[in-house]
């Protein structure tokens, strides 16, 4: 049930978001936002779980992690296919997946001392660069993964 009210808001948001871009552009556009806002409700989830200290966080962080294994190739396939005015937003998505992808793993297989700690500066880099991207492009109605 959770994950059917998080796939209704995905689709509300996406919705929300592609309103405000140009006509020619929002048609690209959409399938990205769609791909970014299933990982983007994922790791809501994971961070509701986390600050909650649930007794689950670690399935939250797996499905995140199945979640970017999942839209991370397709987001590389919609970045591939994207219309030049599309194509620095598409390539920021996709690094943004990938990069979430490497510390969802790192987090999990608990690499070195400090797990992912290096994954996630990544991921707050590639979150920075898709916000940018998103601003530049004007997308409207854009809620920042930075601050997920």
């Amino acid at each position: 049930m959770k994950r059917l009210v998080a796939a209704v808001a995905t689709g509300a948001a996406v919705l929300a978001m592609v309103t405000g871009c140009g006509a020619d552009d929002s048609e690209s556009i959409k399938p990205i936002v769609h791909e970014i806002d299933s990982l983007r409700v994922e790791i809501e989830m994971e961070s509701e779980a986390v600050d909650t200290h649930a007794t689950d966080a670690k399935d939250h962080v797996e499905s995140v992690k199945m979640t970017a294994e999942y839209v991370t190739p397709k987001l590389a396939d919609l970045a591939e296919d994207s219309p030049s005015e599309t194509r620095a937003f598409a390539n920021a998505a996709h690094a943004w997946a990938e990069a979430v992808l490497t510390s969802r793993t790192a987090i999990l297989d608990q690499v070195g001392e400090d797990p992912g700690t290096l994954a996630l500066a990544d991921v707050g880099l590639a979150a920075r660069t898709l916000d940018q991207e998103a601003e530049d492009l004007g997308v409207g109605g854009w809620e920042s993964v930075h601050d997920l």
